[in-house]
């Protein structure tokens, strides 16, 4: 029945039934922004990027919560990368797990101590650093000025990790809306794409590390699960939706990291993923990175060397990664010489790009770069929405989301 309600979401949200329902609430803000507007890629739609977009079997990776140490995001990082076919996965951190803040905050009491050693890790492995926030708080219930703070500061400190056009925001707990939108839409932070959302592992009682390692019942009490037990409900699904795709919800330093036992309770998510991943390419999944969800790709801005993917400064001229047949050269690309990638790391970077961006859903087999436009990090407390196809498609939508609603929790 689970599956069931979440198919429906999920096709009212592909067909434009399931948009916000704020009116009751907060009808004195616009909501009119969308995704389409290339200069302003951060939108109101809360749950509007979910991979559901992707081709069958395609599985886009996020971790969130973080950065956990370096013995376990660091360790998570490399061991991706490392796969026959490197993944490319986003992390999104929270400002607080990098330096203490004045702001409100119970996530992270403490910073992680190399914080920025594992920031510095993700990107060499190739992945990408997103923001989830200072405080992990929910942003629909803060003003306008604390949610944009709260955006700022960690922009601040992951900035040197990121690049000009990779730059992905997630909402703690999904938890989104156009009050929300509106303090940040007029800013720099609205240069961040987003909010990500996601399909898979965000429902305690079906799927969610989180829950796997604390309890089951999704307040930290009930049966804790092993890293098996946990990763066969992270299978059903995923293979519960009918093209098995979408982006998958993580937190990737959760759990007990010192118990390696694939069947003894609780696992920790760096060995679920160690346990999931083979299995899933087995059974045809491929691994896309969130450059590749085409709601996504449509908003990312191009870089201004037409050879190359990922960028940084604010002319967007320096580039960090090139085409699948080129390769980095003082920060321009260049024709990629016959041994290429074999001692470099930015070469490692550019294969990893190259193996994740080669084949999007409109182009999978070219190792041309996922199609771009040119431009000028949970579930539980998500508001709900409703549509303007018409009272009763309203209705529904309402419903379907207040149904969904309590199993969801943290992200």
């Amino acid at each position: 029945m689970i599956a069931i309600l979440e198919d429906m979401r999920r096709s009212l949200v592909g067909g434009g039934l399931f948009v916000l329902a704020v009116a009751a609430c907060r009808h004195d803000v616009a909501t009119s922004e969308n995704i389409d507007k290339s200069s302003a890629p951060l939108i109101v739609d809360a749950e509007s990027i979910k991979g559901d977009d992707l081709g069958e079997k395609e599985l886009v990776l996020t971790f969130d919560d973080g950065p956990g140490p370096l013995d376990v995001t660091g360790e998570l990082a490399e061991w991706l990368s490392k796969r026959p076919t490197p993944i490319r996965a986003t992390f999104f951190v929270n400002g607080a797990c990098i330096k203490a803040t004045t702001l409100p905050n119970d996530s992270c009491p403490t910073p992680v101590a190399d914080a920025d050693a594992v920031l510095a890790k993700i990107r060499a492995t190739g992945h990408w650093v997103g923001n989830h926030t200072t405080t992990h708080r929910d942003m629909a219930k803060l003003s306008g000025p604390q949610v944009l703070a709260d955006i700022k500061e960690t922009d601040d400190l992951i900035a040197k990790h990121t690049t000009f056009n990779r730059l992905f925001f997630r909402a703690p707990y999904g938890a989104w809306d156009a009050e929300a939108f509106n303090g940040v839409k007029a800013s720099a932070m609205n240069k961040y794409a987003g909010p990500v959302y996601w399909t898979i592992g965000g429902s305690f009682d079906i799927a969610a590390d989180w829950a796997c390692w604390e309890g089951m019942n999704g307040d930290g009490t009930g049966q804790k699960l092993s890293v098996e037990a946990c990763g066969d409900r992270y299978l059903t699904e995923i293979k519960s939706f009918t093209k098995k795709n979408g982006i998958v919800l993580f937190h990737d330093a959760t759990g007990d990291t010192s118990n390696h036992d694939p069947k003894k309770a609780p696992g920790n998510t760096v060995d679920l993923i160690k346990y999931l991943i083979p299995k899933l390419e087995a059974d045809g999944y491929k691994f896309k990175t969130l450059a590749d969800v085409p709601k996504l790709a449509a908003v990312l801005p191009k870089c201004v060397d037409a050879d190359c993917l990922e960028c940084s400064g604010a002319a967007a001229k320096t580039c960090v990664v090139c085409a699948p047949d080129k390769t980095v050269t003082d920060g321009t690309c260049a024709a990629a010489p016959s041994d290429a990638g074999s001692d470099a790391d930015t070469d490692a970077a550019t294969a990893a790009s190259s193996s994740s961006s080669s084949s999007t859903s409109s182009s999978s087999s070219s190792g041309e770069a996922p199609p771009v436009v040119a431009a000028a990090d949970e579930g539980c407390n998500a508001t709900n929405r409703a549509s303007g196809g018409g009272a009763t498609a309203a209705l529904l939508a309402l419903a379907v989301a207040l149904s969904l609603r309590s199993k969801r929790r943290r992200s």
